[in-house]
């Protein structure tokens, strides 16, 4: 797509840590004072949108390590390599990776007229906006799902989800890779809940409720966010920990079950727990741990880790053949994303190199 724009600047470095996308770094800054850290295809990525990406990768890299090189969580854990892997880097490029998508994703969103700007001050508005339906239909005593404020850990994954499935309904069948024959059959299917009746996901949960009173009455927003920073990180400290129904951590009650997703369970979790149906539904491979995520219709906060995952009898009512399913609308359309990702023209700063983890 902008293959003509790469540049003999893009080092082996940075190859290694943005894989997929075409990444060069900027020759110079406007300036210390500027928070943008990297460009996509000319859309800025803030230090503050990076940094909130980045604690969302905290969990997943610090489980990969500790499966596959049983590391110490100590001080020097993000500075030291393991096996010519390093922490810090891996989530850094994580990160990354997820904003380049997230960033062509609104791209796309803003070609077919569903928003009407991609900037990290853009979604700020959005939620602004949500805010005060919110408040209003509390006012008016209508139902609200959630929090009765969201903050921007919960609302972007929010906003992001309610863009892709207008998305789905708008990418032609030519940029799948499929005819519009097969996009009405997709579509028809996507509108079903439950995986193939094959496919059994066996996993940890580890859930603890902000619905207390620390977030309740007066000063409630603004003590909103600190509270729900500190039940993350004690999930997070948690997620090592099993063999027990709940742990007690700081005055917090983490709940720790082992449940099962599979076909008959499936149209449960997709209406009562539709943040947790999705993480398990979006490939999280066994012995992984997902970031912690906000599961507003229960009013909690969720870390789940995959325990097992298979396809069982492949064998029922489907002639030993591959499930239909296996090949979605959302599969297409999350490679079709990816496709975008790595085509995109990304420039890393100064300010990149800039910021730890902390």
């Amino acid at each position: 797509m902008r293959a003509g724009k790469r540049v003999a600047l893009l080092t082996a470095a940075v190859l290694a840590v943005v894989a997929g996308a075409g990444v060069f770094v900027a020759q110079s800054e406007t300036g210390e004072a500027s928070t943008v850290v990297a460009k996509v295809n000319g859309m800025g990525i803030t230090a503050v949108e990076f940094r909130r990406e980045l604690d969302n990768q905290r969990t997943p890299v610090i489980d990969y390590f500790l499966r596959t090189y049983q590391a110490n969580v100590t001080e020097a854990f993000w500075d030291t390599s393991y096996g010519g892997e390093n922490p810090e880097m891996m989530a850094k490029a994580r990160a990354m990776e997820e904003l380049v998508k997230r960033k062509v994703e609104l791209e796309l969103g803003s070609r077919h007229g569903l928003l009407s700007g991609t900037a990290y001050e853009d979604l700020l508005e959005q939620m602004d906006r949500e805010n005060k339906r919110r408040g209003e239909a509390v006012k008016a005593r209508q139902p609200v799902y959630g929090p009765v404020r969201l903050e921007e850990t919960v609302f972007i994954p929010y906003y992001m989800s309610k863009l892709r499935n207008e998305l789905k309904e708008k990418v032609a069948a030519a940029d799948l890779g499929v005819s519009e024959e097969e996009l009405l059959r997709l579509k028809a299917l996507e509108k079903s809940p439950a995986p193939p009746e094959t496919e059994r996901v066996r996993f940890r949960k580890l859930a603890v409720s902000y619905r207390g009173a620390e977030l309740m009455g007066d000063g409630a927003q603004a003590n909103q966010q600190e509270t729900l920073a500190r039940l993350k990180q004690q999930l997070e400290q948690a997620a090592g920990e099993s063999g027990e129904t709940a742990l007690s951590r700081g005055g917090a009650d983490i709940r720790v079950t082992e449940e099962e997703l599979n076909g008959e369970t499936a149209g449960t979790y997709f209406k009562s727990q539709p943040v947790l149906y999705a993480v398990l539904a979006g490939g999280l491979q066994e012995g992984q741990a997902s970031p912690v995520f906000d599961e507003g219709l229960q009013g909690q906060l969720v870390l789940v880790k995959v325990l097992e995952r298979d396809k069982g009898d492949s064998g029922g009512g489907n002639g030993g053949k591959a499930p239909e399913a296996a090949v979605s609308l959302d599969s297409l359309y999350r490679e079709y994303i990816g496709q975008l990702a790595a085509e995109a023209e990304v420039i890393l700063s100064q300010g990149y190199d800039r910021i730890r983890m902390k």
